[in-house]
């Protein structure tokens, strides 16, 4: 897993391009009702994510129209966390230059 319950993370990878680079405040895992929800192509999490910026997109669950909020699910695979190195974990310096602006 990349991320963990309260993680500002950077969205590294989707399906709509405009979501890739948005900064998002993992909330915790994504459920239906009580029950998690995981990706389809693996068993990995997938987080409910918010951000304060912009809402993101996201396609439908046919994948034929878009919908934006300001909240939703990412899969774990789609997303870097953003911690200082002193929080013990290790930190990818490449994905650490990222800059903020």
């Amino acid at each position: 897993m990349n991320c963990r319950p309260g993680d500002l993370a950077i969205v590294v990878s989707s399906l709509i391009p405009s979501n890739v680079g948005k900064i998002v405040h993992v909330v915790g895992v994504y459920a239906i009702g009580l029950t998690p929800v995981v990706s389809l192509d693996s068993d990995a999490v997938i987080w409910l994510c918010e951000t304060a910026g912009s809402p993101l997109r996201w396609k439908s669950a046919l994948g034929i129209e878009q919908f934006r909020s300001t909240e939703g699910p990412i899969p774990d695979r789609c997303l870097r966390p953003i911690r200082s190195s002193d929080d013990g974990e290790e930190v990818n310096t490449e994905k650490s230059r990222l800059v903020v602006a």
